[in-house]
């Protein structure tokens, strides 16, 4: 499914993300006030963002998991390069669809999820 190379790349990324910030709901529930987004991400274009989701002028707060990691993101893209960031952000779009594409990518997750990571033998 993805190459050694490609593994080793997300894995670089994920380090940024503290997996002990997943757990509490005060990490993950930051209400920031739309006008406080450019504020978050002053590189990401949230009044496009927003008006082709539909919602723009309908929020009054947009909910921000992992602060600190939203906070860095700009930093992280900065200092990755494209190809990492682009098998990044594949990863979840393979990973959540491998049931309903080809056999092959069936396969690959069954081997990883099943076999590698819970101990299933077929």
């Amino acid at each position: 499914m993805l190459q050694k190379q490609s593994w080793h790349s997300i894995l670089r990324w994920q380090k940024h993300m503290r997996k002990e910030d997943t757990r509490g709901t005060k990490a993950l529930y930051n209400a920031v006030p739309i006008d406080s987004l450019n504020d978050l991400k002053p590189n990401f274009a949230w009044e496009e963002s927003l008006t082709e989701a539909g919602a723009k002028d309908k929020l009054e707060y947009l909910v921000v998991p992992q602060l600190d990691y939203s906070n860095n993101l700009d930093n992280i893209i900065q200092s990755t390069d494209i190809d990492t960031c682009k098998t990044y952000f594949k990863w979840p779009v393979v990973d959540h669809t491998a049931g309903r594409l080809s056999e092959h990518f069936d396969d690959q997750n069954f081997d990883f999820y099943g076999k590698t990571l819970r101990g299933v033998k077929e």
